[in-house]
Formats: C-alpha cells, sequence, structure tokens
C-alpha cells in the first residue's frame, strides 16, 4: 500500500505495517518533547529541500508532549511522507528506537526539533554514502541567532565554534568526542547490526555509546564541511550548569564501564594530572555540597548583566566551572565515592630507571650502577611506604580494560638486560615480591654493551636467551630496547621502524610469548618513532620524568632513574612527583648561579 503524502501513525509494534513500493533513500528521524513551538519554526526548513519529495520522510517521535504537539503535526501538510510516532515520556533513546523501528529510509538522518536545515542538506548526506556502506557522514553545528539569550547560549556557542574551527582544520574529533549529534547520517543497515541504543543511557550519554560501537565495527567517520545547521539554542543556564552537568557525569561512568577502551579518552583521564594540589582541589569541589551555590551566586550575577562584555566573558568561565564540579559530583555520585572514583579512573604510576646492579664494572658510567646492598634497600623502602609493584602489562591492562590496580603501583624497569640484572637482581625482586619489566636489545643478546664502549665507555656483559627465558619464566616481563640501541631520532624513519618492529619480533621468540612494551634507546622519541611503536607495542617508554596517569600517551610514558646516591626522600619524590626534588633543586640553583657568575 502506498504512502501518502502527511500519512501519520502511532507506532506501537516493531515492525512498520505499511508496505513501500519504493522505500525512499533517506529517512530523517526527530524525537521530540514539549516543542511544538518549535517544531513550527523548524520542520518548514526540512520541508523546502531542494531534494525530491518521494526520495525522503520524515519521522516524528512525540515522546510524551503533552503541549499540542501532536495536533500540530496532524494538520501540519508535507510535502514527503510523514510519520508520527507517539509513545509516552521515555527519553531521547526510547524515541530514536521507536523512530529507528518506524524508518524505512536506506539512510537513517538524526535531527533534533530545534535544527534550522539549509536546502541543499539531504543532498549533501546523500551524496556522502555513494559507495561507503560504513560510513557514518556529520556536519557542523551553529548556533541559530534566534537562540536564547542566556549565558547557556554563550557557552555553546563558543564551544561549537571552537569545535567547527577544528574539524574545518582537518582535526577530526578524538574518541571521546564522537557522537551521533544531530546532522549526522549513516546506513540504517549499520544500526541493525549493532541494535537500538542503549536506553541506560538516556539524554546523556546514547549517542557517543551508538558512536563508540560503530567505531568498534570499523564504521569510517567522515565531515561534511558543507552541511551546516543552526540549533535554536533554548536551555537553562542553571539546567546546562547543574542537572545536565550531574546526569553527564554518572553516564560517564556507565560509558567507561561499557567501552573500558574508552575510558583514556574520557575527561575522567585528567583525575590524576596536575599534581597533588590540583587533585586536592578536584576531591573539593566533588564532594563538598557548598560549592555549587558558592560558584550559582556569582554565575547569577552574570547572567543577568551579560551585556557587558567582561561580565559574559566571567560568566561563561563560571558556568564552565560548575559544570565540572557537578560533572566530578555526578561521577563520584556513580563510583560510590571519591576514593573508588580515584581507584577506578586516577591511578598515578612512578616508573623507575635502573641499568647495572652489582660491582661497578671499571671505566663504566657511575651513574648506571648500583650495588646490589643498595637496590635491596630501596625494595625495603617500597615496601614500607605501602608501594606494589606491577608490570608494564599490568598498566595496559587497567587503562584498556579497566583492570584492578593495587592502591600504589609502582614499576621497576631496567634498560639493556645486563647480565648483573640477572645474578643480582632477580633474586632480590623474588625476595620482596616485586615484578619487574627488562627492556632487551635484541641483536646484543649474550653480547655486551658496544654502544658505549664506542664511547669509551668499560664493558658490560648482557644477559643471554638462557638467562631470559628463565627470567621469563619465574615472572620477569620482558620488552624490546631496539636492535642496535641507535638513537632513533638520529637515522631515518625506515630504519627506525625496522629497529623498532623487529626487536619486538626477536624478543617475543627468546620468551615465547607476546612482547606488549618498549623503551626508546637515551629516551629519544618523534612522530616517526612513536608511529612505529603503535604499530607493533602496546606501550613504550621515553626517559622524559613525572608520573603517569590514564590520560599519558601510551606511547610517550615517563620514567625517572634511579642513581647511586639516591636517599630515602630523593626515592619518595620520585614515587610521588615523577622526579627528584633534590636534584632539581640543586640544579636550578647551579644554573641560576652560573648565569650571576656570566653576569
Amino acid at each position: 500500500m502506498p504512502v501518502t503524502r502527511g500519512a501519520h501513525r502511532a507506532a506501537w509494534s516493531r515492525e512498520p505495517d505499511i508496505m513501500l513500493e519504493s522505500p525512499p533513500l533517506i529517512s530523517v528521524l526527530i524525537p521530540t518533547f514539549n516543542r511544538r513551538n518549535v517544531l513550527e519554526r523548524t520542520l518548514p526548513t526540512l520541508f523546502q529541500q531542494d531534494f525530491p519529495a518521494d526520495r525522503f520522510e520524515v519521522v516524528v517521535v512525540v515522546d510524551g508532549s503533552s503541549d499540542g504537539t501532536i495536533e500540530f503535526l496532524r494538520k501540519l501538510a508535507s510535502p514527503c511522507s510523514m510519520y508520527i510516532v507517539e509513545q509516552p515520556n521515555e527519553g531521547p533513546a526510547a524515541a530514536r528506537n521507536a523512530g529507528l523501528r518506524t524508518a524505512h529510509g536506506e539512510l537513517i538522518l538524526f535531527l533534533d526539533d530545534d535544527i534550522l536545515c539549509p536546502p541543499n542538506l539531504l543532498r549533501f548526506h546523500a551524496e556522502a554514502h555513494v559507495g561507503h556502506a560504513f560510513r557514518v557522514a556529520f556536519g557542523p553545528i551553529r548556533i541559530s541567532r534566534g537562540s536564547a539569550e542566556t549565558l547557556a547560549t554563550d557557552f555553546a556557542r563558543n564551544g561549537a565554534m571552537e569545535r567547527n574551527k577544528s574539524l574545518d582544520a582537518g582535526v577530526l574529533p578524538r574518541i571521546g568526542d564522537l557522537c551521533l549529534d544531530p546532522n549526522s547520517s549513516l546506513p540504517r543497515a549499520l544500526l541493525t547490526q549493532l541494535g537500538e541504543f542503549n536506553e541506560e543511557f538516556g539524554a546523556a550519554r546514547e549517542t557517543a555509546d551508538m558512536a563508540l560501537r560503530l567505531r568498534s565495527a570499523g564504521a569510517e567517520f567522515f565531515y561534511l564541511r558543507n552541511a551546516v545547521v543552526e540549533h535554536i539554542y533554548l536551555k537553562e543556564t542553571s539546567r546546562l550548569a547543574r542537572d545536565e552537568a550531574l546526569d553527564d557525569g554518572q553516564k560517564e561512568v556507565l560509558l567507561c564501564r561499557e567501552h573500558p577502551a574508552y575510558r583514556a579518552d574520557s575527561p575522567l583521564a585528567a583525575l590524576a594530572e596536575g599534581g597533588r594540589t590540583r587533585i586536592f582541589l578536584r576531591r573539593m569541589i566533588a564532594t563538598l555540597s557548598v560549592v555549587d551555590p558558592f560558584i550559582a551566586l556569582p554565575l547569577w550575577f552574570c547572567e543577568r548583566f551579560r551585556s557587558i562584555g567582561a561580565v559574559q566573558r566571567l560568566g561563561i568561565r563560571l558556568l564552565g566551572w560548575r559544570r565540572t564540579a557537578n560533572f566530578l559530583r555526578g561521577a563520584t555520585r556513580r563510583a560510590g565515592s571519591w576514593r573508588a572514583l580515584i581507584a577506578e579512573f586516577g591511578a598515578a604510576l612512578p616508573v623507575l630507571i635502573y641499568h647495572h646492579i652489582g660491582p661497578a664494572a671499571p671505566g663504566t658510567y657511575p651513574e648506571l650502577t648500583l650495588s646490589a646492598q643498595r637496590f635491596e634497600q630501596h625494595l625495603r623502602w617500597l615496601t614500607r611506604l605501602g608501594y606494589c609493584g606491577i608490570t608494564s602489562s599490568q598498566w595496559n591492562e587497567w587503562r584498556t580494560r579497566a583492570r584492578a590496580l593495587p592502591h600504589k603501583p609502582v614499576l621497576i624497569t631496567f634498560d639493556d638486560a645486563y647480565a648483573d640484572n640477572a645474578t643480582c637482581a632477580f633474586p632480590l625482586l623474588k625476595r620482596y615480591k616485586f615484578p619487574a619489566t627488562v627492556f632487551v636489545v635484541a641483536n646484543e643478546v649474550g653480547g655486551t654493551n658496544r654502544w658505549d664502549e664506542d664511547l669509551g665507555s668499560g664493558t658490560h656483559r648482557l644477559m643471554d636467551a638462557h638467562q631470559i627465558g628463565t627470567g621469563a619464566a619465574e615472572g620477569v616481563e620482558f620488552g624490546a630496547h631496539s636492535l642496535s640501541h641507535r638513537d632513533l631520532t638520529e637515522i631515518r624513519a625506515a630504519p627506525a621502524r625496522q629497529e623498532i618492529v623487529r626487536s619486538g619480533d626477536l624478543v617475543a621468540n627468546l620468551v615465547g610469548a607476546h612482547v606488549s612494551s618498549f623503551a626508546y634507546p637515551y629516551g629519544s622519541v618523534n612522530v616517526d618513532a612513536e608511529a612505529a611503536a603503535r604499530s607493533r607495542f602496546d606501550l613504550a617508554f621515553t626517559t622524559e620524568e613525572g608520573l603517569n596517569t590514564l590520560a599519558t600517551n601510551p606511547f610517550r610514558l615517563r620514567r625517572t632513574m634511579v642513581l647511586p646516591d639516591d636517599g630515602y626522600s630523593d626515592l619518595v619524590s620520585r614515587l610521588r612527583l615523577g622526579y627528584s626534588l633534590r636534584r632539581k633543586v640543586i640544579a636550578w640553583l647551579s644554573l641560576a648561579r652560573r648565569r650571576w657568575l656570566l653576569g
């Protein structure tokens, strides 16, 4: 039975009850709730397309509206087929699912009820999918001049302008910014394959959840620069700053649990960034209920006098702060406590570098050798301070799969795989129950430190295949440290890639297991070296000092080198700050003195 223009139905069944002779190319899906006045402005722009009326349909899902939306839609004359789906108020995710069950088009274009469309919108979206079965096309959204005159609109306009500027410059959104926002289209078959929107996420994160599922399925996200729509922004400032931010924080935790690989791109990944002072401030705003009203009062003042430029700018900043505070409160509430939230997202990992453990060899660099007694003292201090050793693989499992970590994790690493690691360090590690990760120079197994010998250093023996195999069997983790210990930033990209990728394969053959980590020789890394490490490993380490968090680039992880004369305070500083504060101060004073002497 052909569909007549302006056809309406109350869709309660899961399957459409109308069989089309020729299904449309595009189904435009619009959920709405008590927005009759807005629909009166937006729907006419959708009906004025330079696209054949018989090639698209409009599905409006009325999500429990009580403002006369149904009556308005039934009287509306539309040039294309239009379906009205009525349901109780169940939220945007449920509304989108109901609309998808009704849609007939090969493509689905998602819009909201407050979107103004240019006449060429459907044509741009249709053309974007020709020959692309796994594409999600999305266009820019600008804030309409017909929006409410509020700080919320100012805030949204600034965000939209920054996002559009970045997209126009060719920078596609990070994983965490991908959403099936209004002005997004994709083949209906893709949605059928992945299933419906997850209604547990409500209005806060259901489109982000679907976008992450699409990305995992291999969908391409394609930016339609010219398919520009305008958003009539009508949200109240107080709602944006408080209720929506609280809900966003709660749903963000759920989204991370549903998609563990997304965790590193979540705003929650920055919980442990910025040092102890910032972490303390985040805890205060997340747990103290007085923070919200404290910001709300000056924000109300800025709303009243937003016509003054300086006041408007202050108000936008205050709105951002209030949203952040309530976002963290919502996330803390969902996690159960601030401590639970930190355990889930805010771990900070110090990574210690050692080289030789044992007697100092004549002529070798003294700063690279620790006596066995000194190393054992460090292990005792770590134990006394409550630190638990982990491997690089465990850190990656926490990052990507949310596997549990000890309360105070530390990663002990050994560069170059010297033979004295096996004879002096491994027994102590076993006694104190600390795992470690050893980075092997793959072409020098059983050989010597030729890269240092060429510079005049004395000789050190390196671990042989038997020692590496024995260590691996006893729980020591091994990573790669290139083929020959060359500075990868001083050679061309192709040989650098060979040094990185081939070394991983050789070490994997030695230990009979997957090798997940790499350490750049001398800590030197550039874009090409990082790209090669990404193609072969899960993690890669530099010698840049500092702590590592969920937000740290996993292919530029930070480490701090423990020196032979490091005392208790030095080790504590390296564990808590990622560097020795005493040595930093001494270096700064020395530099200041040198500058003073030079005048």
